[in-house]
């Protein structure tokens, strides 16, 4: 898995080529995508579905989504503090955007508060990419709010499913 971990690290600081990123779920999918607040509620509880859909509202005057249904949260692989795969106990999905799918997500910098004004497309991503390099120093570690742990990471917000590339099982399957 380690040698896994390091070959998908950011291999270009040019957009599209050659970055990955990766989505984190208990759920074993062929496909990662948005789900409605309603399943959402089945899953994990109404009071999360209700805290997800606030958290997302904010995101809505950036890009177009339907109201009914959650943003695919992702990062960017080498740009978040929670890179390990094996620490996270769900699987693990990794994953390629073309340009024109890289056009319709939008990218913000997440700590303990958001530094950085939402921006969709390959201005978003350079501006998260270099925004990052230049903070990563003084970047907080974990921190906890409410009972969600915040690591610091480029959000990648996607309005639409990927197929992911390769996946790291869950931990009962490693």
């Amino acid at each position: 898995m380690a040698a896994l971990h390091r070959e998908l690290r950011i291999i270009s600081k040019e957009p599209v080529e050659g970055l990955w990123f990766k989505h984190e779920s208990p759920y074993d999918v062929d496909m990662i995508s948005p789900i409605s607040y309603q399943l959402l509620a089945e899953r994990k509880g109404g009071a999360f579905a209700l805290m997800r859909k606030m958290y997302d509202e904010r995101y809505r005057q950036y890009i177009k989504h339907h109201p009914d249904y959650t943003f695919l949260h992702a990062t960017v692989v080498g740009g978040n503090k929670m890179e390990d795969p094996t620490l996270y106990e769900g699987f693990t999905y990794y994953f390629q955007l073309p340009e024109a799918k890289i056009e319709k997500a939008l990218f913000t910098i997440i700590d303990r508060e958001e530094l950085m004004v939402p921006t969709p497309g390959l201005v978003g991503l350079q501006t998260a990419i270099d925004l990052w390099d230049h903070l990563l120093p003084t970047l907080s570690a974990p921190s906890v709010a409410g009972v969600i742990k915040i690591y610091p990471r480029i959000e990648v917000l996607l309005p639409f499913a990927v197929e992911p590339t390769l996946v790291v099982p869950q931990i009962e399957d490693r």
